[in-house]
């Protein structure tokens, strides 16, 4: 007997049920809630996809979290297993999809993340951007403070790019310098050389800062869009 397929049609009806039903336990407009619901359990059928999932195995491998996604594909399957049953209650389904969309935060930031981390997590709306802020706070490199997201390393990681330039600059130089004076480049050449080592080593590191300026924007970005706005109105008077 083959397993019930999960279509669009079917992932409407299911997701206006349910939006029905999370009206009622929580405030707010069940015309919204059908379409995030629906927006969710198609993203999880997707992201099950045969080649996603081979993707998301070598990313897990990657990062070390190769377990954790077998946990986790196999919620989203379970998910949608209930999703495509007619027979499974509404009730069941959302518990389960709540339950994915904490589990799926965990995995993506880790189990101790901040308010302010999730915040920031629910508004990056660009897949590699989305990658990267849960990469950093996973490894601990973005902290919450009262200012709001700060990245902990950033002066760390800058002095660390600078060092790395200078080394290179000083090996080449030592390597040049000893050339000159062993009587295999003349003045003109060396300074030549030595021109080029420190373009080689601004190259070679350039990598490091403009990593490091992207995931300043990022976060100086999130800070912006977590702030608070003042409402705009003027008071009426009667």
């Amino acid at each position: 007997m083959s397993r019930p397929r999960l279509t669009a049609e079917s992932i409407t009806q299911r997701s206006l049920e349910l939006a029905m039903v999370f009206s009622q336990r929580t405030v707010g407009g069940a015309d919204v809630q059908w379409q995030q619901i629906a927006q969710a359990i198609n993203w999880h059928r997707l992201s099950c996809r045969s080649l996603r999932i081979a993707l998301r195995w070598y990313q897990a491998l990657l990062s070390r979290r190769l377990t954790k996604c077998f946990a986790l594909i196999a919620e989203q399957r379970a998910m949608l297993e209930l999703a495509a049953d007619d027979s499974s209650s509404d009730e069941a389904l959302l518990d389960a999809l709540i339950a994915l969309s904490r589990s799926q935060v965990h995995y993506e930031l880790g189990p101790s993340a901040t308010p302010k981390q999730l915040l920031g997590l629910e508004v990056c709306e660009i897949p590699e951007v989305r990658a990267r802020y849960a990469h950093l706070v996973r490894n601990g490199e973005i902290s919450s403070t009262a200012e709001g997201l700060t990245l902990t390393r950033a002066k760390r990681r800058r002095i660390a790019g600078y060092s790395l330039f200078a080394m290179f600059v000083a090996w080449l130089a030592f390597v040049f310098v000893w050339m000159a004076i062993d009587g295999k480049l003349n003045m003109t050449q060396l300074i030549g050389y030595l021109v080029g080592s420190v373009v080689m080593s601004a190259v070679l590191t350039r990598g490091l800062f403009t990593e490091l300026t992207s995931d300043e924007r990022t976060v100086r970005d999130l800070n912006q869009r977590l702030r608070p706005r003042p409402v705009d109105g003027k008071p009426t008077v009667k």
